[in-house]
């Protein structure tokens, strides 16, 4: 997604599941769909550069180093004081 590609990710999953509710440019497949799959692989190839755009705008909005980093030792915090 950083690189400006659409991805595709397992549904019921947390990471993807987070990274859909922060943006487009995922599309999440249950897992074994495998007509599901197809139609995803197929949307992510017809659709590459607007999905792609999308991708690359969300990891920049929300999944960049920085605040991924900053995140993990908000979360290491937060369990400390726990």
């Amino acid at each position: 997604m950083a690189a400006g590609l659409p991805a595709i990710g397992c549904a019921g999953e947390p990471g993807p599941e987070e990274i859909v509710r922060s943006g487009g440019g995922m599309r999440l497949v249950p897992p074994g769909d495998v007509p599901a799959l197809r139609t995803a692989i197929e949307e992510c190839l017809r659709d590459r550069v607007p999905l792609g755009a999308a991708a690359r705008e969300t990891v920049e909005r929300g999944f960049t180093w920085k605040r991924c980093g900053a995140a993990t030792v908000a979360a290491y915090e937060d369990a400390l004081r726990s």
